[in-house]
């Protein structure tokens, strides 16, 4: 019960976090990569050197040793359209209980999942539900059943965590389309980032202006946030305080990514996380996860595969 109530306080801070942005807009990103071939290694694109097992990609100065290795295809893959319903956050139209709702997807929902009240009545959901969607293309039909979920109020039908995509879930922020499959092969040039499993949500290590940390990674969060004792360790943030800001680099699994946005406010969410998880931070979609052409979670293989 402490998690769902948890689940309920972050969610709330990040739909008031989420107002107070003002674009949809994707940013660019400076991504640094190995150039090597095989498995041996390369130089980076920019100030370092790096190594990797595939071509690497950039505009600018950055090192990193995450270079997928496979072709980018999908194991017996069903996709569907999506909806942007606000900076990157994807809704789509699925069938819970033989009754279509609109899902969230929410990798910060994690063994959470929930339907809000209104709808769990409609759908006659009680403790779990059945989902179902077809493939937009080939009719190929994708379905979970059983899925634990816990009734309460919020602005979406459903909360779509992993139990709803317990193998690889990807969301192609081009188009906004979800894909669910059985498997995924991490493309060269893209960085496949590992990620460990806690209370369901994918838990990244990186840092942040080279601040070592802990982050949930959440496609339902709309912005990155950072506790406010992590926060304070960082430097090199432009912008003002207690409100949008921009730190200069974040760095998963070796890549560097920079100008990174983020929420400045002196009381945040993030800080629930800190107290109860001993997590740093979350990271949300405008202006990180968003700005990516596709962002796809393998929990079987653990990993989180960024591709530009």
């Amino acid at each position: 019960m402490k998690r769902i109530v948890l689940l309920i306080v972050i969610l709330a801070g990040l739909l008031y976090i989420g107002a107070c942005g003002s674009s949809d807009s994707k940013d660019s990103y400076v991504v640094g990569t190995a150039t090597g071939s095989g498995t041996g290694t390369g130089t980076g694109t920019g100030t370092g050197p790096g190594t990797g097992t595939g071509p690497g990609t950039g505009t600018g100065p950055g090192t990193g040793t995450g270079s997928g290795t496979g072709d980018g295809s999908f194991t017996n893959p069903v996709t569907v359209q999506g909806v942007n319903v606000g900076h990157g956050s994807i809704e789509i139209e699925a069938s819970y209980n033989g009754v279509t709702g609109n899902g969230l997807i929410d990798t910060g929902a994690g063994d959470q999942s929930a339907v809000s009240s209104s709808f769990a009545s409609q759908a006659g959901i009680s403790g779990s539900c059945d989902f179902e969607v077809t493939d937009m293309n080939t009719g190929q039909v994708y379905s979970q059943s059983s899925i634990p979920v816990s009734a309460q109020g919020g602005g979406h039908d459903v909360l779509m965590g992993r139990d709803f995509y317990p193998n690889v879930m990807s969301i192609n922020y081009n188009d906004y389309t979800v894909t669910f499959a059985d498997a995924y092969s991490p493309p060269a040039g893209s960085n496949p980032a590992p990620f460990q499993i806690n209370y369901g949500w994918p838990i990244v290590e990186g840092t942040v202006s080279g601040q070592q940390g802990t982050f949930v990674v959440d496609t339902g969060g709309q912005i990155t946030i950072f506790c406010s004792g992590f926060r304070s360790k960082v430097n090199n943030v432009s912008g003002s305080p207690g409100g949008e800001r921009r730190v200069d680099e974040l760095v998963l699994n070796g890549v560097t990514y920079t100008n990174v946005l983020h929420y400045d406010s002196s009381a945040t969410p993030a800080d629930t996380l800190k107290s109860f998880y001993g997590l740093d931070g979350l990271i949300g979609t405008k202006g990180f996860l968003a700005d990516f052409h596709r962002v796809t979670f393998d929990y079987q293989s653990r990993i989180m595969t960024l591709e530009q």
